[in-house]
């Protein structure tokens, strides 16, 4: 029997998201945000807007027995200057049951490109892109759309073959997570690749992932926005951009962490904390910033010279500084410290594809020692997420990343 496509209600759409802060109306659609809409006029510059809109970890979580979906999108990405092409693609992926059942890659949608003098967008057309479920057309099921973790994503649209709801919103614990590129995960090679993705479903504990590209810089108004959303576990991976930046100083950066904590309590007083420093980056470990190609396609910092007093950061000052700084926190026993190297250390820096940045091999390796820091309750991501995982099970189907991607 054939069918024909009927729309799916935008309303539909927007009470399905799951994963964002907020959603941005337009007179053609919608776009999920990972910051909320007042944080613009905080923010100095639109590069952390642009990343804040990547829409990482964010997904439609849909019920139907449909055997198409389809949707109509307009996605934006960061170009390269020199080439001007997109640094990443845009890659989707259809869930049921806890396997992928369908995934596109494309090369659409608007380019920014950032020049010294100034930001040059370069339009591009939407995309409608048809997903194929399978199926027998009568069953219904629950099916997840996991949105580009490189691109933000306008959602014009869609239509199936069969009516489409909204799934209730998820219940249980939730856990926030936010850092920098290396929690971003944008060289992932998927929306399922991203190291807290995967920790999240082997956990079975759903994550907003809070992380930033180049924008980890304990900004006041990402930890106004962490305190204010709904959190039974918190983690912050701290560092590593601010050394990229050469933005503080040792003066100025263990009272910003400090800060940046207290804005949190404010709204989650009691709920679990863990501070990450950064993971392994042999050429900042001891080198200051600001970042710099050191041969093409290898980055690290910049060698100088230090007076005394200066107080230049290296990766290695900030886990010392973050260290000391939840230590002094005695008061707070829910504050834990985590150093990042448990997660990808000196032995696992053939993984840092340019000496920054780890490879999706990479990103495996710290979601499975993450999992196994947090299942065990004499680590501080154990202590952190005992509650949660001793609870009654939240456990949900866990997917090889390597299958997730396929």
């Amino acid at each position: 029997m054939t069918r024909t496509n009927t729309d799916i209600p935008i309303e539909v759409l927007a009470e399905s998201v799951d994963g964002a802060v907020e959603l941005e109306w337009f007179d053609d659609g919608f776009s999920p945000r990972r910051l909320p809409s007042w944080t613009r006029e905080r923010q100095p510059e639109v590069g952390i807007q642009r990343i804040a809109g990547a829409t990482v970890g964010v997904r439609l979580r849909l019920r139907t027995s449909a055997r198409f979906l389809t949707f109509d999108f307009l996605f934006a990405r960061a170009g390269d200057t020199v080439t001007g092409r997109p640094r990443q693609s845009v890659q989707l992926a259809v869930e049921i049951d806890g396997s992928i059942v369908d995934r596109h890659e494309l090369d659409a949608g608007i380019l920014h490109l950032d020049y010294p003098h100034g930001t040059t967008d370069v339009d591009g057309a939407p995309s409608r892109v048809t997903f194929s479920l399978g199926g027998d057309g009568e069953t219904v099921r629950e099916v997840d759309v996991w949105l580009p973790h490189t691109s933000e994503t306008v959602i014009r649209g869609g239509s199936a073959d069969a009516p489409v709801v909204a799934r209730a919103p998820l219940q249980g614990p939730r856990w926030i997570h936010h850092g920098s590129s290396i929690s971003h995960c944008q060289e992932a090679d998927g929306p399922l690749g991203p190291w807290p993705q995967q920790a999240s479903r082997a956990l079975g504990i759903p994550v907003t992932n809070l992380g930033f590209a180049g924008n980890a810089l304990l900004d006041p108004f990402v930890a106004q926005t962490i305190a204010g959303l709904a959190a039974d576990v918190i983690t912050l991976k701290l560092g590593i951009n601010v050394v990229n930046l050469d933005g503080m100083r040792t003066r100025t950066f263990g009272p910003a962490a400090h800060g940046f904590l207290d804005l949190i309590r404010q709204g989650h007083p009691q709920t679990p904390l863990v501070v990450i420093s950064a993971i392994t980056s042999p050429y900042f470990e001891n080198t200051p910033g600001p970042s710099r190609e050191r041969t093409p396609g290898r980055y690290g910092g910049t060698p100088r010279e230090e007076l005394p007093g200066d107080g230049s950061l290296t990766i290695a000052r900030t886990r010392e500084s973050l260290e000391r700084v939840v230590a002094s926190r005695s008061d707070d026993p829910n504050l834990y410290f985590l150093d990042g190297r448990r997660l990808l250390g000196p032995g696992d820096a053939e993984r840092l594809y340019d000496d920054l940045h780890p490879d999706q091999a990479g990103y495996d390796l710290m979601a499975g020692r993450f999992v196994d820091l947090a299942q065990d309750g004499n680590t501080a991501l154990g202590r952190a997420f005992s509650g949660l995982l001793n609870g009654a099970g939240y456990a949900a189907p866990t997917v090889d990343s390597r299958m997730a991607r396929e």
